[in-house]
């Protein structure tokens, strides 16, 4: 029996064997006694029952209450009000009244074309360099009459400038052009106005030209002669058109402008005194072979630049 004992004590585990050692001692001590097992035996101390391997106890409530909403829903409470919906407000509409831009600065090389009714003037504002001298030519259609005038400054149609101009052309009879050279004593803003004269209206192109800024239809180069000397260019004009023919000294030299054909002088400008530009036109009735003749004055050398324009439709 101890045998049998021994052989289920190693496979038990240690609860169970604790259970087991502690009913043979009771056995044991009963046989010591000489019991035959029909005395009462001294009562036992109560075993657990054995059980599995030992685990660590954990009360768990007999019941179980669900997990409180009340956080998350305090949350959302308490996060960014959203507004109430309204209804959108009628907005009236801004108006904004449209002005016209700044009119842009007339330049050489540059044409313009307009019409003029009776006692109407157009403006065309420009930016004058000191001594660079600009040719302005105004060529009238039908029977108009127009005065071509520069002012200092920035002028507007409703202005009434006081004082004399700072250079005027009016010499033309209705429908013939204006030719008029100027050389600004100052830098800054210029104006030109050009006033439709004697009762008349109609349209007009005016065009601004230099003596070294290139366009369609003008040619240029530059000249230089002795004291007294001059140079002929020669020039074939293929269509009745005006031509218009500007020299401007780079020095203080004085220059003599003319236009011949066929031997025979037709315009002479010799109006401006040393360094001063000079300018003239001519307005043909058919093709002409002109020659434009360019001369220093007789007490310097001259060095000059010239442009020859053909006013045109390609102009």
């Amino acid at each position: 029996m101890m045998t049998k004992l021994k052989v289920m004590v190693r496979v038990l585990t240690v609860a169970q064997r604790r259970w087991w050692i502690g009913a043979v001692l009771i056995m044991l001590a009963i046989a010591a006694c000489g019991g035959d097992g029909t005395e009462e035996a001294p009562e036992a101390a109560t075993l657990p029952p054995p059980t599995s391997e030992p685990t660590a106890t954990v009360a768990i409530p007999a019941t179980l209450e669900p997990i409180s909403t009340e956080v998350i829903a305090t949350a959302t409470a308490e996060g960014p009000a959203l507004p109430e919906a309204t209804d959108t407000p009628e907005v009236e509409p801004t108006v904004v009244e449209a002005t016209a831009p700044p009119p842009e600065e007339f330049a050489p090389g540059q044409r313009a074309s307009d019409t003029l009714e009776t006692g109407d003037r157009a403006l065309y504002p420009f930016l004058g360099i000191q001594f660079d001298a600009v040719v302005l030519f105004v060529e009238p259609e039908d029977e108009l009459d127009v005065s071509v005038n520069v002012w200092r400054g920035a002028l507007e149609l409703d202005d009434e400038p006081a004082g004399d101009p700072l250079a005027a052309a009016d010499f033309g009879d209705a429908g013939r052009p204006e030719l008029l050279v100027f050389s600004p004593r100052e830098d800054g803003a210029h104006t030109i106005a050009v006033q439709a004269e004697n009762g008349t209206a109609g349209d007009y192109n005016i065009y601004m030209f230099d003596a070294r800024t290139g366009a369609p239809g003008v040619e240029l180069q530059t000249v230089t002669l002795d004291p007294g000397g001059s140079v002929e260019i020669p020039f074939d004009l293929a269509e009745a058109q005006p031509l218009v023919v500007i020299a401007e000294p780079v020095d203080q030299g004085d220059v003599v402008l003319t236009i011949s054909a066929a031997g025979e002088s037709i315009a002479t400008a010799d109006f401006g005194g040393d360094g001063s530009a000079e300018a003239l036109f001519v307005t043909p009735l058919r093709p002409t072979d002109y020659t434009i003749i360019v001369q220093a004055g007789a007490d310097a050398a001259l060095t000059a630049d010239v442009a020859i324009a053909v006013i045109g439709p390609e102009q």
